[in-house]
This record gives structure tokens, sequence and C-alpha cells, in this order.
């Protein structure tokens, strides 16, 4: 709180001051206000003490409250955080201040307002209402946690200088205490984005330039998030991004990659089959994994043996083992809305209860699209199949849904691997499994229960393999073995100079139950003692 305040125009020099800062001059407290916002990044914000209330407090607006702010306009600020007094929002917390409230040359009185908003809570704000003040432009992107009290001290004592006022006293109210953030940063993690050696020495010369605490340990850094980056640094990766940025990006060797990815065969196959068949005229369509099993019954498939845990719909519980029950449902929908004619496929995965393959589905229904008008038959589901691959050939089939002497088996590399025909008097389908992959692909089934972390700290001749090291541990505990990565590796003093140090972290998880501390502890000797 300042009494006996002399509002007038700014002294030459800190209208130059803020002239050079890019900002216009107002009064030599509004002006003192901004100055020190650009020089300590903390915005304040000056009210006329004689026009509001003596309880100053932080809330949420109203429904029915608006603000006429400093910029002439009104703004409903229901749901939005607001500064205000017993009666009224005096100002739009942390983004602009209310015009009835605002210093002006017959201000004696003025009380200064200095405070850390929540940068989620502005930006909503300011979001909502289209405004965009410097002061939101810092509070958006988080201000120093610790600099609010310096600030309005710093301003108090200028204005205290510049208008010969006096300053009666001033309150700090804390809300809470934000809690400290304190990372590790893993050599391992360092050597793996930066492809650097990780050298103690300089990355804690460019954190003490930085101006972040840290404490060099065996296997990485230790550090604090100081006050000024407290809404910036949120993990040890951010901690990287800072050391490289200082070592200057440029510098850093430009190198291929040293692993090329190999594209799946599975999905060559797939890209070739599509483009050949939307070239033929048909549309791809999608449809929904899950089936009901009537649908089976019905047609005398082989039922799906996947069910599915939690269904969207409770008939649609099971996973689908063909695309045939559900392309004839789209095509009776697409009938039932006077759709007749139309040519369509479908390429997906369909699922049996130990193992996963995918599969085309054709549907052609009514007239082929041409003139004269040609009825679609299982000489053109043919004539498709051979456009797809001519190494395709056919043979006899017996299903109940197609019609005795209008089907047929789909043969590929000697053997079966689909059927074609007549469904109903307008509708040709076939069905056939795709190729697989040249690569098996093996899916372990995910464990409900919590997987039980060992850390091994072994001592080894320098020479030793550590690669042999994980395959003995991965035939040691077979299926339990979740996980295991060397997350240190050490040689120098303490150590004999033949021998290296090889931290290990092993993830253990059963799928049928908790693993018990006595089990693991035991498996862990048994480990030791082999090795």
């Amino acid at each position: 709180l300042i009494k006996d305040v002399q509002v007038k125009s700014s002294k030459l020099w800190l209208k130059k001051a803020l002239w050079k800062m890019g900002l216009k001059t107002i009064s030599n407290v509004v002006d003192i206000t901004n100055y020190a916002m650009m020089l300590l990044g903390q915005p304040l914000h000056a009210f006329d003490k004689d026009k509001i209330g003596t309880n100053i407090l932080i809330r949420e607006g109203n429904p029915s409250e608006t603000l006429k702010a400093l910029d002439k306009k009104d703004y409903e600020v229901n749901g939005l955080m607001v500064i205000a007094d017993e009666r009224k929002p005096i100002a739009l917390a942390g983004i602009i201040g209310g015009l009835e409230s605002a210093v002006s040359s017959n201000t004696k009185n003025i009380f200064l307002e200095s405070a850390l908003f929540d940068p989620y809570a502005v930006r909503k704000a300011s979001k909502s209402l289209k405004i965009s003040t410097d002061a939101s432009y810092r509070f958006e992107r988080g201000v120093d946690i610790n600099i609010s009290l310096i600030a309005s001290l710093f301003a108090a004592n200028l204005i205290q200088k510049e208008t010969n006022a006096k300053i009666v006293g001033y309150k700090e109210v804390i809300k809470k205490d934000l809690p400290k953030k304190v990372f590790f940063l893993p050599m391992n993690d360092y050597i793996r984005y930066t492809d650097l050696e990780f050298d103690r020495q300089k990355v804690s010369g460019i954190l003490s330039s930085l101006d972040i605490p840290h404490k060099p340990m065996r296997c990485g850094v230790e550090f604090e998030v100081p006050s000024h980056r407290y809404y910036d640094i949120d993990s040890h990766i951010d901690l990287i991004e800072e050391i490289v940025r200082v070592m200057d990006f440029n510098s850093f060797e430009s190198k291929l990659l040293s692993l090329i990815p190999k594209p799946s065969d599975k999905k060559d196959i797939i890209y070739d089959m599509k483009n050949r068949l939307t070239g033929l005229g048909l549309k791809e369509v999608i449809n929904l994994s899950f089936d009901r099993i009537e649908d089976y019954d019905a047609l005398g498939l082989e039922k799906p043996s996947v069910e599915v845990k939690n269904p969207i719909l409770p008939s649609f519980r099971f996973l689908r083992r063909y695309l045939t029950p559900s392309m004839l449902r789209l095509a009776d929908q697409n009938i039932k809305k006077h759709i007749y004619d139309f040519a369509i496929f479908e390429i997906a995965d369909v699922f049996k209860e130990d193992s996963l393959s995918t599969h085309l589905c054709i549907l052609l229904v009514g007239n082929k699209r041409t003139y004269p008008k040609t009825k679609w038959s299982i000489h053109h589901i043919k004539e498709i199949l051979k456009a797809i691959n001519k190494d395709i050939a056919f043979g006899f089939s017996d299903y109940r849904f197609l019609h005795p002497y209008q089907q047929g088996a789909v043969i590929f590399e000697d053997r079966p691997v689909g059927f074609f025909g007549l469904a109903d008097q307008d509708i040709v389908l076939c069905e056939l499994e795709l190729p697989k992959a040249s690569k098996q692909v093996n899916i372990r089934e995910i464990s409900k229960y919590p997987p039980v972390v060992r850390d091994l700290s072994l001592i080894m001749s320098i020479d030793f393999d550590v690669q042999k090291l994980i395959f003995f541990i991965r035939s040691f505990f077979k299926d339990l073995l979740e996980d295991v990565v060397v997350f240190d590796f050490y040689k120098g003093e303490q150590i004999e100079e033949d021998k290296k140090s090889v931290g290990v972290r092993l993830s253990l998880r059963a799928l049928d139950r908790s693993l018990e501390d006595q089990e693991v502890n035991a498996l862990m000797d048994r480990l030791l003692e082999l090795l």
C-alpha cells in the first residue's frame, strides 16, 4: 500500500527506457509497473486504493458479473479468474485491470498488486475473451515463481522515489507452496538422445551457466529445476535439450540412421491389392471388427472363438472369423436404402483362437455399371481374382449359403484359401485369405499383475561380452522375464584396471499370479550362484 502519490508524466529517463523497450508512456506510476515487468519479467498492476474495497481476493467470476476493462470494453467473467473486492470484480487476473479502479491524475493512494497466477487459468481467459496483453503473454508461459515479492518491492521503492510517496506496508499471501521439481538425468539417456559421450565436467559447466542447481552422480546428474524455469522444464529430456542448445545444434555431425526400416511384405501386398481393386472400379469399405454368432449359424460358417470381454454391444461380442457376415449385412443395409448396384471390397484381419490372418472379401451387387447394363456373375468374380493374381486357380466347394451349382473354391499354391459364389440372385461374393508376411509376428498376452523390478550390479572382466550375460538371464528366467536393460556401465577408480562394473535392471512379471518377494529373492539367489 502506497500513500500520497503524485501521479504525473514520467521523467525523461523512464520515458526513454520504455521507448527503447517498445512501450508507450502513460503516467509515472503505470510506467514504473511496466518498467519493472520488462526488467524482472513479473507483471504488476496498480489500483486506485480509494476506488476499491478493503477485502481483496482472487476468485472465479459469477454468471451475472461483467468487467469494464482498461480497453473500455465490457467482458463477461463467468467462470474466469478475477481479482475482486467485496462488491465486484476489479481486474481480470493476469490479463487486464478494470477501468473503474484505474490510476488517474487524481489518484492519491495506490494498491500495488504482484501475484503468481496459474498459466492454464490465464490462457483459458485470454483465449475465451480474445484479449492478449503483455501481462497475459508472460503469465501464459509461466513467470519466476519466486519473483513476485522482489518485483513488488522494486516497483514500490521506485514509485516512492519518483512520486514523493510513502510506503505504508505490504502483505504477502501464499495460498500454497509449489513442490520442488527434482529429476535425475541418466547417463544412458543422455548418450541415447545426443549420440555424444557423457562429459561430466562439460555438462556440469553448462548447467552452472544456466543457473540450474545440480549434483553429478556416478551414472548421471541429479538436478533441481530453478524457479525461473519452473513451468518450462518438466523432465530430464528437457534438460538434455537445454544442454544441447548451449552446445549449438549446428556443431553436431550429421549422421545417417544406423538402422533403415525394411518395408513390410504384408503392407506391400495389401497396398498393391487395394490399388488393383480400385483400378477395377471397386470401392473399399471398412466394417466393425465385431460379429454376431447368430449370423454364422445362419450361414453355416465356422463360428468365431475370440470373445471380447467388454463389447460395445451385447450381441456383437465376438471378433470376426470371416468378413462375409458383415459384408452381407452391409449389402442388406444398402438395398433397404434403394441402392441396388454396387461393387465393394474389404481387406481386414480376422481372428482365430491362436492366430490372426488377413482376408479379402469382394461383394458384387446388382448390375455392373456399364452400358448396356450387365448383371454381376461368378465369372466377373473369377476375372477380378485373376487380375489380382494370375496364379489363382479354382476348385469345388460346398457352402450352404451359396448356390449349389454356382460356387467354388479359390486355390493358391495348391491349397484352398477361400471361396466364391452366388449368395443371392443379385449378390455375388468371394472371400480368401491373403498370403502371410515373410516374418511371423508373435504376440504376448499382457499380464494384469504388477511387475517386480530388481537391479544387479556386477563386476566382470573388461573383455566379457555383456550380450552373453543378457542371453543367460533371458534363458534363466524364461517367460517370467518381461524386460532386461543395462542401465549403468563404469570403469575407472575403485575398480581394477582389467575389470568393469555393469548395472542390469530386470523386470519380472507372471501372467497368472503376483510374484512374491520370497519367490523372486530365491530366483535371484540362484541366478547369482550360477553367475
